[in-house]
């Protein structure tokens, strides 16, 4: 009796100690080499759990944990994508409640992840409980359904919230053949490619109600560039998807209001899960990443400035670059230089010969020679020496070159043109800049500029944009410089200004309106949006998130995108750079009006000073001599030389023996002298 006692009891060890390492060997291959961490809830004894955590530790599977019932299943949404959760569905009753409120939190989604251990007599039951669940196509949800010595795996998902449940069969485990897995090598949004026509809401945006006749067309490519542009992509990714769709459209990108905490248009209608997906593509900002997924695209939105370069003297002075600083200092020594020789010769010349002009040459003398000989306009003065002939010769010969290379040079710069190198030349430049008249754009100048001084406008991220784009906002767009597109380009085509627009409808309007000659003379400059490529959004956790990057990037190798940009954004060619001859303007020979007023101011002051000192400082000094000798002559004599002089108009001096009034008296003088009284044009007056 004991001897069957005894073999009783061991039989029962032996099939509970088998049936525990079924579950603990597959548990073991399936986690090994994929780096998890383990969460299992079950029904186990104590004996059974300690068991499986000594087994898991000795797989260096050390990140084990056994669910506690009270837990909050709100904690799992910050588990990362190694965490994974076991429930045990074989006699359970907790795995299946922890399962309902799974669903009910909303908590299949990725990066969560499952394995569900069912028998297989209870998987009938199993599948129809899970049907209820929202298990989305991102979620990796794993079946392993238990027989004797096998374990069959699946993995359970739903194409649409209304679809029904699909099972994917994954692989197999057995005691003697260990895991096998079909799709160890193959992602998750691949397998899963076929959303097998499920219905998802898209949202975009239009402005004008036409484009809805136009979308896939590319009739009107400057309407609506962004919406016509991303939408035959995205149509295309959802022919690989295989869903079906419903458009709908809102007229705003989204934007952040600070009063009511929401976002508008195309951005709240994702959020608020009105929509799956956008059909177009929208720029990537703070404050929109924190509300929706963004997804990026290979499709160029380009927002830059376009200017037509200026001519070279709206920028520059061309009167000074003309000639490098060597040249300009070598022309001034030559010209310094040849000047004091002239000086030297001229005043030697007015010493030794008889037919000269004037007796001696001063330094504005040979200034002003020195001066005509640069201008080529000849000069009055003749040198009579064979020296000095020879130097006027050399010196009007040299700066005959010089004066022939400069206007050459001078008529070249008129007809040039300057790029524009950076923002820093246009915020210091006369040329004037605009902003297209689109919502969008006036939002991203208030975001990306800064509030100006006094304005009491509040405008968000300003930190954004620093420096010149930011000086360039202040000086030159705020607070009214947005112009329509037709607007805008014509200010463009006149020349002198800088329109920030976007490319596309640029584009468009040059092909049709500008000359060669003249879209060989545009470039672009950076704008205020630096991110050139566009962002799909979708909700936060969204189950397709994965599934549209994939069919994104497929259908940016495939060259469906590049077909459509190809088609949409037609970039003007420059075909030839032959020049055609221009007018001068005024702003062209701005220096020289300048030049010649304030000679002719300068010249004007100088000539009111040479009145006054005339006409006071000459009759002041006149009346003081006339007192100074009226003592020594007499008023008889002076009464005399009054009357004689009267009407005459000549110049007269005086021979006197007295130097002063207080001696007149020629006796003890040894000669007489001639001394001038005073020189004037009309009769002395008392």
């Amino acid at each position: 009796m004991n001897v069957v006692c005894f073999l009783l009891a061991f039989s029962v060890v032996i099939f509970s100690v088998n049936c525990v390492f079924v579950d603990i060997e597959f548990l073991k291959d399936f986690f090994t080499d994929r780096n998890a961490i383990l969460t299992i809830n079950n029904c186990w004894s104590d004996e059974r759990n300690a068991l499986f955590l000594r087994e898991m530790a000795a797989a260096q599977l050390t990140q084990v944990a056994i669910y506690k019932t009270a837990t909050d299943v709100d904690l799992l949404k910050a588990w990362s994508h190694r965490h994974y959760l076991i429930l045990d569905f074989r006699a359970c009753p907790t795995s299946e409640a922890l399962l309902h409120q799974l669903n009910r939190s909303n908590l299949f989604v990725y990066p969560l992840r499952y394995l569900f251990l069912v028998s297989s007599g209870d998987f009938g039951a199993f599948s129809e409980a899970l049907s209820s669940c929202q298990l989305l196509p991102n979620v990796e949800a794993f079946s392993a359904t238990f027989t004797e010595e096998s374990v069959a795996l699946q993995q359970a998902y739903k194409v649409g919230k209304i679809n029904e449940l699909t099972w994917e069969s994954y692989g197999n485990w057995s005691s003697g053949g260990g895991l096998f897995e079909y799709y160890a090598t193959v992602p998750t949004p691949q397998r899963r490619a076929d959303l097998q026509g499920a219905h998802l809401d898209v949202v975009i945006v239009i402005y004008e109600n036409d484009t809805w006749n136009h979308l896939t067309d590319y009739r009107d490519p400057g309407v609506d560039t962004f919406t016509k542009q991303d939408f035959l992509s995205m149509r295309s990714v959802f022919e690989h998807l295989h869903v079906n769709y419903t458009l709908k459209g809102v007229d705003s990108y989204g934007y952040y209001d600070a009063e009511t905490g929401e976002f508008s248009g195309l951005v709240h209608e994702i959020q608020r899960g009105k929509a799956d997906v956008s059909g177009v593509s929208i720029y990537f900002t703070e404050d929109r990443y924190a509300a929706v997924d963004l997804i990026k695209m290979g499709n160029p939105l380009a927002i830059r400035f376009i200017v037509k370069k200026p001519s070279t003297s709206y920028i520059k002075n061309i009167f000074v670059i003309t000639f490098n600083t060597s040249v300009w200092i070598a022309s001034m020594v030559v010209m310094i230089i040849a000047a004091v020789v002239v000086k030297m010769i001229l005043n030697w010349e007015a010493k030794h010969k008889e037919k000269v002009k004037q007796n001696k040459y001063t330094v504005s003398d040979v200034t002003l020679i020195a001066l005509e000989a640069v201008c080529q306009q000849g000069t009055t003065t003749e040198p009579q020496s064979l020296s000095g002939r020879i130097l006027a010769l050399i010196l009007f010969g040299a700066f005959m070159f010089i004066y022939v290379s400069y206007s050459a040079n001078i008529v070249v710069l008129l007809q040039s043109t300057t790029k524009i190198n950076n923002i820093q030349e246009l915020v210091d430049s006369r040329i004037e800049a605009g902003g297209c008249a689109t919502h969008y754009m006036k939002n991203y100048f208030e975001v990306c500029g800064a509030s100006p001084a006094g304005s009491g406008v509040i405008l968000r991220f300003q930190s954004v944009k620093k420096g010149p784009l930011q000086r360039l906002y202040r000086k030159k767009i705020y607070p009214d410089q947005y112009f329509p597109l037709e607007v805008g380009m014509r200010k463009l085509q006149e020349g002198n200004f800088a329109f920030h627009v976007l490319l596309q409808g640029a584009y468009e309007y040059i092909l049709k309106n500008f000359t060669n000659y003249e879209i060989c003379g545009l470039q672009e400059l950076p704008g205020y949006i630096e991110e050139n490529r566009g962002y799909v959004a979708v909700p936060k956790h969204s189950p397709y998130k994965d599934l549209f990057k994939v069919a994104i990037l497929k259908v940016d190798e495939y060259g469906l995108q590049r077909r459509t940009n190809l088609r949409i954004i037609m970039t003007p060619k420059c075909f030839s750079q032959s020049a055609t001859f221009k007018s001068v303007g005024i702003y062209d020979c701005e220096k020289v009006f300048w030049l010649w007023i304030f000679g002719t101011v300068l010249a004007l002051v100088i000539f009111l000073v040479e009145i006054f000192v005339d006409r006071v400082v000459v009759k002041e000094i006149a009346a003081r001599n006339i007192r100074r000798f009226v003592g020594p002559l007499g008023l008889s004599n002076v009464a005399f030389l009054k009357a004689f002089f009267k009407g005459k108009n000549v110049a007269f001096t005086i021979n006197t023996c007295c130097d002063s009034v207080a001696s007149c008296s020629c006796e003890n003088s040894h000669s007489t002298f001639s001394k001038s009284v005073f020189t004037t044009a009309t009769t002395p007056t008392d």
